[in-house]
């Protein structure tokens, strides 16, 4: 099963993993199931790539990006923990360039997921949330797959200067299998809100960078539904990344949570990088 990786802008999916895990627990009471509790990601050591010495080459037109250079067989390793879940890694790699979007794959130690994006005008807009026209989670006592319906705005402005706001939005519809046979499905938005701040020095496993800081608030609004019975479950996030100018996505630092769950943390931090 595939699993959410939330790679875009730092979210990362254990705020996912915490909202859907509420849900879970509230649903198994409701049906007389065991609560179930939160697995480990997937854990995997990340290439050993180092950074290009010579200034990466940006693709033309739409997908010019100075924040994310939309080059086939650009990748980035990563690496994150979590105090929910431990450490883990990962990688992504642009696997296809299109004149109006590229395909993104992501790679933990046993699984893989591709990402659609298109390149419009406004910016560069990942068509799913998170990966597929569906993808999963599976941890102890659940398993879910989620589809995304619907979604607007935009990802990554095609231009990024302090003081820049804006959105991107998804419509998203799951199916649930939960711990002692109950079944329920959920429907919701996942709504992002996004600041340029200004541009700060970083430093990373992969090297120091003047990168642009960018804050998201994100709000995950669910109604789980089981035997006729609808639950709302609202769960908020703070994520603070850093944009290095022809590198990409370099680190990020998330925080989220609701009533009667453990607060989220995590941090995820650029390993190295290759861009052709």
């Amino acid at each position: 099963m595939k699993l959410f990786n939330l790679r875009k802008l730092g979210l990362d999916r254990r705020a996912f993993y915490s909202a859907l895990l509420a849900v879970a627990l509230l649903l198994a009471a409701c049906g007389g199931g065991a609560a179930p509790t939160e697995s480990q990601n997937p854990q995997g050591e990340a290439p050993a790539e180092q950074p290009t010495a010579e200034p990466p080459t940006q693709s033309a037109g739409l997908c010019s990006n100075l924040y994310f250079p939309v080059v086939v067989g650009a990748t980035w390793a990563y690496a994150g923990t979590s105090n929910t879940g431990g450490d883990y890694a990962f990688t992504e790699t642009i696997t296809e360039v299109r004149a109006d979007g590229f395909t993104m794959t992501g790679t933990f130690e046993d699984l893989t997921r591709t990402q659609e994006w298109t390149c419009t005008a406004n910016g560069l807009v990942a068509l799913q949330f998170d990966s597929g026209a569906s993808a999963g989670i599976s941890a102890a006592g659940l398993d879910a797959v989620f589809e995304t319906t619907a979604s607007d705005g935009v990802t990554l402005p095609a231009s990024l200067a302090a003081g820049n706001t804006w959105t991107q939005n998804f419509t998203l519809h799951g199916d649930m299998n939960i711990e002692g046979g109950i079944t329920a499905t959920a429907d919701g938005t996942v709504n992002n809100n996004f600041q340029a701040i200004g541009v700060e020095s970083v430093s990373v496993p992969a090297g120091t960078f003047e990168a642009m800081r960018v804050e998201m608030q994100t709000t995950f609004s669910l109604t789980a539904t089981v035997s006729g019975i609808g639950i709302p479950i609202t769960f908020t996030a703070t994520t603070v990344s850093w944009y290095a100018p022809g590198v990409g996505w370099m680190k990020s630092e998330s925080s989220g949570g609701m009533a009667g769950v453990e607060a989220a943390t995590t941090t995820i931090e650029l390993q190295s990088y290759t861009i052709p």
